[in-house]
């Protein structure tokens, strides 16, 4: 069994990041790990990006094939409304 302190972020100087948790996996196994992120409001695309640490020192970092791309939609305003 392993223990490792892993972080999901965007971009190369962690606009979002998950913070650092921590998992454990069974010799020979593997894990399916949920993150959570708040995602910036800066529209952009980020790279998405994982590390892997064993206390304190970094053993994998992984960059996802694709970038995550933040559009902001414009605000909608309703204003008075008239009848004609």
């Amino acid at each position: 069994e392993f223990t490792y302190d892993v972080e999901l972020y965007l971009g190369v100087t962690k606009e979002a990041t998950s913070g650092v948790g921590s998992i454990t996996i069974p010799a020979g196994g593997s894990q399916s790990v949920d993150f959570t992120i708040t995602i910036p409001i800066a529209e952009a695309a980020y790279p998405v990006y994982l590390d892997a640490l064993v206390a304190g020192e970094l053993i994998a970092h992984y960059r996802a094939v694709e970038d995550v791309a933040i559009e902001i939609s414009p605000a909608i305003e309703i204003g008075i409304i008239t009848w004609v």
